[in-house]
Formats: C-alpha cells, structure tokens, sequence
C-alpha cells in the first residue's frame, strides 16, 4: 500500500499531540514519527512521556529515541511495551552541538559495536512483531558510496533492523546550524537509489528536500518509501494532495503544483465546503482542549500553515491569532469560521 510508502519526518521541536490531529484530520491513516526522545530525558521523566503516549494513535505513530547506552535503551523499550507502538525508531541522524558532546546522533555512525548493541537491545526489550528501523544520514562530514553500503550493510547483517531511513545529505564539520546543515550540504539521491539496488532485500525510505508529487513518484521509482518533513509542516495542505495521489496514482497527470492549495481552498472565490468541515472539526478540537486548560496558541501555531501559497493568508492568519482572544465568545464553530473567513463565506 502507499500509505505505507509516504511518512512524516521526526522533526524535533516542531510535532506535538496537536500536529498529530491536525495531520490526520487532513489524512487520516498517515505514518507519523515522533520527535526524538534521548533515553536519559525518558527515563528521568517517564510518567510525563507516557501520558503522551497515551495521547497518541499508536498504530500509526513511530516512537523514536536516541541516545548511546544500549542498557538505557532496553530500559526505554521495556517501560513503552504496554503502548504497542508498530515501529521503534532509533536516530542517527541528529547533529546538534548537544549531540557531538555527549556522542549520540551521527557521531554513532563510525561506531558499529555500539549501534549493534542498541538495536540488539531494542529487539531484546520489544514486542515480538515490532519493526525496527534507524534514520541516519549518508555519512558524517564525507559521503562515500563504499562507506554507506558498508554501513547498511553491516547493521543489516548482526541485527534485526532491516529499515533505512536515509536523509540523503552528511553534514558540515564543525557546524552545528539545522540552517547551514539543511541548505548549504549537498544532497544526494542518487547514491541512495543505487544502495537501493544492490541492497534490494532491505527497505530503504529516502528523506530530504521533498516538497511535491513530481518528487515523491520519481523517488518511488527508485526507493521503498519517502519521508517528507517541513514539506509537511509548511504547507500542510500537501498532505490532500498525497492522499488523492495514493487513491488514485494516476492523479499526479492532473497535479497543479503551482494552484493546488488555491483551488482547494476556494471554490469561485468563496471558502470552499472541504476547508469549512476541517475547520468545523478544528473548532470542537480546540474546545476539547480548551477544557483541559490547554494554551491555545500550541493549537493555533500548527494550523497557521494551511494558509500557506494562497490568497489573503495573510488576513487569515491575522484572524486565526486574533481568534485566541475573543474564543471565549464564539457560541459555536459558525462563530469561529466566520471570525476567520467573514467576507469569503
């Protein structure tokens, strides 16, 4: 299935319980990857973590951890048994500066013993059926083709995890910026379709810089899946176009790029019936948790981003801010939607 194939991207700092409704109100059955948890912050705040995960659609929601004490990653696996998650990620991609110093992330990569030893430890401590998976990058400062086969190679061979997540880049040396090690490495899919090729038997998910259909269909020519972030997070309405994509691949002859989130949004130049029920069902959400004293702008700061690339975003953003202040006075989701879409309705 393709659903299986097009995942969410761990990011950290940005995915909460809140995203996670968002994202799946907009495409209901989409994988999604929790942001990384490193196993000493679990294990000295384990009672906070759970009442997350409690939160959570376990099904369809891969934990992930880091971390370099394979001791402490059994403890983690034993304590998130009762969740049932399907899948238990471990990071070897982040490359803060935190990271480098107490050696976790990327800096494992060149450590073989000690990634085997985690994720030996993960299987010992897990469900019998869960999938386990690694998310890492093409290398740390060098890319090298021998260096990544050799790397996949070896993990596949002395333990279980059979599933590459692989952010096609390496990262600058000395240079902890998410900015510079985003935008100024280079990225190479190329070297990860061809690891896919002489490594057919595993399943390797290509991330990094995929931002529309044309992206996802070429890469899935190539790779077993893709994982998409911020092309996500700022223009969540690309998740429609995944979710037309996957019920009918023939759907991408017909993608306009440039005029899908117009389209969708507006119907002769009023808000469309599709945008007004996401809205309506935002609306009884951030009632929901409005009584559990929630601060509404961890809502509202998601949901922002569904005006991107259309017109008068800037209008309803201003609206949907403002709308903090005066939610207390809305009798009902009619209240709200007009507030925000008074003139376009």
């Amino acid at each position: 299935m393709l659903t299986n194939k097009i995942l969410v991207a761990p990011l950290f700092k940005y995915l909460d319980i809140h995203s996670y409704y968002f994202y799946r109100l907009l495409m209901k059955n989409i994988y999604i990857y929790n942001g990384m948890i490193h196993t000493s912050s679990y294990l000295s705040n384990y009672k906070y973590y759970n009442n997350i995960f409690r939160k959570l659609n376990n099904k369809n929601t891969i934990i992930q951890f880091v971390g370099n004490n394979y001791k402490d990653l059994y403890k983690c696996i034993r304590y998130i048994n009762i969740f049932k998650f399907r899948e238990i990620n471990f990071n070897l991609g982040c490359s803060s500066k935190s990271a480098k110093r107490c050696n976790y992330g990327i800096y494992l990569m060149n450590n073989y013993n000690l990634i085997i030893n985690c994720l030996n430890s993960i299987k010992e401590a897990s469900n019998i059926d869960v999938i386990i998976s690694i998310k890492h990058r093409l290398g740390l400062y060098n890319i090298s083709y021998d260096y990544l086969l050799d790397f996949v190679g070896n993990i596949s061979l002395y333990t279980s995890c059979k599933k590459f997540i692989i952010h096609a880049r390496n990262i600058l040396k000395n240079n902890y910026s998410t900015y510079f090690n985003l935008n100024k490495t280079i990225l190479d899919y190329e070297i990860v379709y061809k690891l896919k090729k002489d490594l057919s038997h595993l399943n390797i998910i290509l991330n990094g810089n995929i931002k529309n259909l044309f992206d996802i269909n070429k890469h899935l020519s190539y790779v077993d899946g893709v994982m998409i972030g911020r092309g996500i997070y700022f223009n969540p309405l690309f998740l429609v176009a995944i979710k037309n994509y996957i019920l009918n691949k023939n759907y991408i002859n017909n993608y306009d790029i440039e005029n899908f989130n117009q389209n969708l949004f507006f119907n002769k130049n009023k808000i469309s019936k599709y945008i007004i029920f996401i809205f309506y069902n935002l609306y009884n959400y951030i009632v929901l948790q409005k009584k559990k004293n929630i601060n509404l702008y961890n809502i509202i700061k998601h949901i922002i981003y569904i005006f991107n690339n259309i017109k008068n975003a800037s209008i309803f953003r201003n609206r949907i801010l403002r709308s903090i202040n005066y939610f207390n006075s809305f009798n009902n989701y009619l209240d709200f939607i007009y507030f925000i879409f008074k003139d376009f309705i």
